[in-house]
C-alpha cells in the first residue's frame, strides 16, 4: 500500500464530462475510450508526483504533496485527450485532510468534490488555497466567489488557464473582486452592514476617500452570497463620470441585453455599486431601479448620502488605534517599537489608505524616520486644502507625502500612468507612459500602483492626486494624446468595422472599455475631434453589439464639439456608425437619415465600398419595411460594389440580406445557396459574428422543411463559435432552434431537455432580445406540455449548462433523422 502524502495536501478530483452521451454514441467501444482515459490520467499522476486515492467509473480521486504538480499534471491529461472525444473536468483544492488508511478523510475531501463537480470538461478549477499555493507566474483566471452544493460558505475559485467556458456549475456566484489582504479590525463594521442589508434594500457606506469604504463593501458583500439566490454583482463606477453611462455599464456587467429594470426584474439580488461619489445625480435613475425590482438591494459606496427615500447610510470611521497599529504592522516589512508605530498610525487619523502607504515605506525608512518626516508634513499642509475636513487633509499630506519621496523617475510614472481609466496593462504603460518595467515595480511596491492579475491600477483616491500632478506638468496634453492613439491602434487590431480583415475581437474593446471612455471624453474636450471619431468608428461592431445608446451619444458629442470642417471620408464612416447605432437603438427614422448622409458623402469621394456598405444597409430596411424590389436592386448593387472593393466580409453579409429577400420571395433553394456562400465566406474571413447568424438562419430553413439532419448540424455547429464570443443570445437562440427540431422529430424528451436549458439561461436573463422566430420555437416545443417524458426532461434541463445541452442534442441521434 502507497503511503498517502500528510500535512498540506493538494487534492485532486477527477471525471468525464457527459460520460452518458459517450456510452451512447460509441456503444461497445466506450470500453476502450474508457481504458485510454485511465492511462492518460495515470500517466500524468505517475509524472507528477500524485498518488491514486481509489477510482470509481470514469472518476478519479488523487493527493499531490505540492500544488504546482498537481496543476502540471491536470494540465497534461487535458493536453493529452484533446484529440480524443474525451473532457474530463478536474477540481483541485489544497488542505490538510486526515489520512486513514488507504483514504483520506474531511471538509478537504468534500470541497475537493464540489469543485469538480462545478467545473466543465476540459477546465481545471482551483480553491483559493490551492491558487495560494502556486508561483506568481502560474497563469489563473479569477472566477469569483461561489456557492457550492452542501457546503456552508461560499469560495472563491479560481481556473488553470485563460481558456473561455461558461459559467460554473454553482449554486450562485459573484464577480466580488478578489481581497489583496485580509481585513483588519472591521468586523463589528462588517456584522453592522449585514444587518443594515437584511432590513434596508439600499445600504450606502460613506466616509472619506482612504477609510476602506471599498473594502467594506467587498468583505460584507461576500459573507452575504447565500442570501442572495440570483448572486451578488459587483460594479465598479471608479471610471465613470458621466451618469448617462451608468445604467449601461450594470447592464454590461450584469450580461443584460434588455433594459436593466426588466433584466433584474424579480430577481433575489445585490447590486454593489462602488465609487459613487462623483455621478451622484444617477441616485434618480437607482430609486426608480428599486422601485421596478422589488427584490432587488443594493450596497453603495460614496462620499457622501444619496439622499434617497428608504436609504441607509453607515458612515466608515477610520480605524481605532489598537486596530490601526495592527494594520501597519501586518503591512509593514520590518518589526519596530510598538509606541513609534501607535505614534505614527495616530499621526495618520486611523485611516487605513494612508496607513498602508506609510507601512509599505518600510522598505526604505525606519518608523522614527518615518514619524519625523510626517510632522515634518502635517504642519505644512498645502494652503488649497485648509477648507477640507481634518481627516481628509491628513489623507492628502500622506498623499502628498508618499509622492515627495518617490525618484524623480517615478513620480514622472506616477502622474503620467494618471491618463488610464479602470486599469492597463504592461503594453499599454510602455507605449503612452514610456515606462520602464522596474519603475512601475516600484510604485507597486510602494502601494501606489496595485496589480491585477495581468493588468495594473491606481486607487481612485491615488489617482486624483495622480491626475492633478499631470494637468500641473507640461507633457500633460502630450500624454493624454497618445493614450487616445494607443487605444485607437488598439481598436483597430480588435477588427470591428466592416472594412477591417482579420477576426472580430470584441473581447479587447470590453476590457477597455474604461480607457475607450476616457479617451473619447478628452476628445470632445480637448477638441480633437478627428481622433475622437477615427478612435468611434473603429469600435463600429461594438458599439452594434454591446453600447448602441452610448456608441451614438459619444458620435453626436463628438461631431457638436468642433466648427472644424472634418474630411469627408470621415465624415461619412461618423454618420454610418452612428445610424447603425441608431438604428438598433429603435429610431429606425433618425439611422436612415445618418445612412443617407453617410451615402452622399462616400459619392462625393468615389468612396465605391462605403456606398456598398450602405446600399446594404438601407436593402435590409427596404427589406423590412416590405419593399421587397427595392431591397433587391440595392442588394445586388451592393454585392457587385463591395465584390469589386475586395471587401469579403462585407460581401458575404450582403450575400446573407440577399439570402433572406430569397427567403421572402419565396424562394428557399436560392436562399440556401446564398446562405451557404455566405457561411462560407465568413469562415473565410473570420466573420464569426455573421457566421453564427448565417448559420442559424440556414439551420431555420431546414428546420422548415423538415430536414432534422442538416438543420442539427447547422445550429450545433453555430453553438462554439457563439460561446467563443460571449454571445449568449445565438447560443440559446441555437438551442431553442434544436428543441423544436425535436420536437418536429417526436422526441419530447429531447425537446424537453433542451428547453429545460433554455429556460435556465433565460431566468438568469442571459439574452432578452430575442428573434421572432423565438416565438414559433416556443409554439412548437410548449405543444408537448402535459407528455411525461416532455415535463421530465423540461425539468432536468434546468440543470444543464447550454454547452452541455448542445452536445446532448449532438449525442442524441438527430444528427440521423
Amino acid at each position: 500500500m502507497v503511503d498517502l502524502p500528510t500535512g498540506v495536501v493538494t487534492l485532486m478530483f477527477t471525471d468525464i464530462e457527459g460520460s452518458t452521451r459517450l456510452l451512447h454514441q460509441h456503444g461497445a467501444d466506450y470500453g476502450r475510450i474508457l481504458d485510454e482515459h485511465r492511462v492518460v490520467v495515470r500517466h500524468a499522476l505517475d509524472c507528477h508526483g500524485g498518488i491514486e486515492v481509489s477510482t470509481e467509473g470514469d472518476a478519479f480521486f488523487a493527493a499531490f504533496s505540492n500544488a504546482h504538480r498537481a496543476v502540471q499534471a491536470a494540465t497534461d491529461v487535458h493536453a493529452a485527450l484533446i484529440a480524443t472525444p474525451v473532457r474530463v473536468r478536474i477540481g483541485l483544492h489544497t488542505g490538510t485532510p486526515e489520512a486513514r488508511g488507504a483514504d483520506y478523510v474531511g471538509l478537504d475531501v468534500h470541497v475537493a468534490a464540489r469543485i469538480a463537480a462545478a467545473a466543465h470538461g476540459g477546465q481545471t478549477v482551483l480553491s483559493s488555497a490551492t491558487r495560494d499555493q502556486l508561483p506568481e507566474w502560474v497563469d489563473t483566471a479569477d472566477l469569483g466567489l461561489h456557492r457550492l452544493k452542501d457546503l456552508p460558505e461560499p469560495l472563491r475559485l479560481f481556473q488553470a488557464g485563460s481558456d473561455a467556458f461558461p459559467p460554473l456549475r454553482s449554486i450562485s456566484a459573484t464577480n466580488l473582486p478578489a481581497p489583496t489582504s485580509t481585513v483588519v479590525g472591521r468586523e463589528d463594521d462588517v456584522a453592522a452592514v449585514q444587518d443594515l442589508l437584511g432590513a434596508h434594500r439600499l445600504v450606502t457606506l460613506t466616509g472619506i476617500g482612504g477609510s476602506g469604504k471599498t473594502r467594506l463593501a467587498i468583505e460584507a458583500a461576500g459573507r452575504t452570497v447565500g442570501a442572495f439566490p440570483d448572486g451578488v454583482l459587483w460594479v465598479d463606477l471608479s471610471a465613470v463620470h458621466d451618469p448617462r453611462l451608468v445604467s449601461s455599464v450594470i447592464a454590461r456587467t450584469a450580461g443584460a441585453q434588455s433594459p436593466l429594470a426588466e433584466h433584474i426584474s424579480e430577481k433575489r439580488l445585490l447590486l454593489v455599486l462602488d465609487n459613487l461619489e462623483q455621478i451622484l445625480s444617477y441616485a434618480d435613475e437607482l430609486a426608480n431601479l428599486l422601485a421596478s425590482c422589488p427584490h432587488l438591494r443594493v450596497l453603495a459606496t460614496s462620499r457622501t448620502a444619496l439622499e434617497l427615500a428608504g436609504e441607509a447610510e453607515y458612515d466608515v470611521a477610520p480605524l481605532g488605534l489598537a486596530d490601526a497599529t495592527e494594520l501597519f504592522a501586518e503591512r509593514a516589512h520590518q518589526s519596530a517599537d510598538p509606541e513609534v508605530v501607535r505614534a505614527v498610525c495616530r499621526r495618520l487619523d486611523g485611516l487605513p489608505l494612508a496607513i498602508e502607504l506609510a507601512a509599505a515605506r518600510t522598505r526604505l525608512l525606519h518608523p522614527e524616520e518615518m514619524l519625523a518626516r510626517l510632522d515634518q508634513r502635517m504642519g505644512t499642509l498645502t494652503s488649497g486644502r485648509r477648507d477640507a475636513p481634518a481627516r481628509q487633509r491628513t489623507l492628502r499630506a500622506t498623499l502628498e507625502w508618499s509622492h515627495d519621496l518617490l525618484s524623480d523617475e517615478e513620480r514622472l510614472l506616477f502622474r503620467r500612468l494618471a491618463v488610464f481609466a479602470g486599469g492597463f496593462d504592461l503594453s499599454a504603460a510602455e507605449a503612452v507612459c514610456e515606462c520602464a518595467v522596474d519603475v512601475l515595480e516600484s510604485l507597486v511596491r510602494q502601494s501606489l500602483v496595485r496589480r491585477a492579475g495581468r493588468r495594473f491600477l491606481m486607487l481612485e483616491t491615488i489617482r486624483e492626486l495622480a491626475a492633478e500632478r499631470l494637468r500641473e506638468s507640461p507633457d500633460g496634453p502630450v500624454v493624454a494624446r497618445r493614450h487616445a492613439e494607443h487605444y485607437l491602434t488598439v481598436m483597430r487590431s480588435a477588427h470591428l468595422t466592416m472594412e477591417s480583415v482579420g477576426e472580430m475581437r470584441h473581447d479587447i474593446a470590453i476590457a477597455e472599455q474604461d480607457n475607450i471612455r476616457a479617451a473619447l471624453s478628452w476628445s470632445v474636450a480637448s477638441g480633437e475631434t478627428e481622433l475622437g471619431i477615427e478612435l468611434a468608428t473603429a469600435l463600429e461592431n461594438y458599439w452594434a453589439t454591446n453600447a448602441a445608446e452610448e456608441g451614438r451619444r459619444w458620435i453626436t458629442d463628438l461631431l457638436a464639439s468642433t466648427a472644424a470642417v472634418l474630411p469627408t471620408a470621415l465624415r461619412a464612416r461618423a454618420y454610418r456608425v452612428r445610424g447603425g447605432a441608431t438604428t438598433i437603438c429603435g429610431d429606425e427614422d433618425a439611422g436612415l437619415a445618418d445612412y443617407e448622409l453617410s451615402l452622399a458623402a462616400c459619392r462625393e469621394v468615389g468612396d465605391d465600398a462605403g456606398v456598398g456598405i450602405l446600399l446594404q444597409r438601407l436593402a435590409i430596411a427596404a427589406l423590412h419595411d416590405g419593399d421587397l424590389e427595392r431591397a433587391q436592386r440595392l442588394g445586388e448593387e451592393s454585392m457587385q460594389l463591395l465584390r469589386d472593393a475586395g471587401l469579403p466580409r462585407a460581401e458575404a453579409t450582403s450575400l446573407n440580406v440577399l439570402a433572406q429577400l430569397r427567403r421572402a420571395c419565396g424562394d428557399d433553394a436560392a436562399a440556401q445557396s446564398l446562405l451557404e456562400d455566405s457561411i462560407e465566406l465568413c469562415d473565410r474571413t473570420a466573420s464569426r459574428w455573421w457566421q453564427v447568424i448565417g448559420l442559424l438562419d440556414l439551420a431555420e430553413l431546414h428546420r422548415g422543411h423538415h430536414r432534422t439532419g442538416a438543420a442539427t448540424t447547422r445550429a450545433l455547429a453555430a453553438v462554439p463559435l457563439a460561446v467563443a464570443m460571449g454571445d449568449d443570445m445565438h447560443v440559446l437562440l441555437a438551442l431553442a432552434l434544436l428543441a423544436a427540431v425535436a420536437a418536429q422529430a417526436s422526441r419530447p424528451d429531447l425537446a424537453g431537455m433542451l428547453w429545460g436549458a433554455v429556460e435556465a439561461e433565460e431566468a438568469k436573463a442571459a439574452a432578452a432580445q430575442w428573434p421572432a422566430e423565438r416565438v414559433v420555437y416556443a409554439n412548437l416545443v410548449l405543444g408537448l406540455s402535459g407528455d411525461a417524458a416532455f415535463d421530465q426532461a423540461r425539468l432536468a434541463g434546468h440543470d444543464l449548462a447550454p454547452a452541455e445541452a448542445a452536445e446532448l442534442a449532438r449525442a442524441e441521434g438527430l444528427l440521423s433523422c
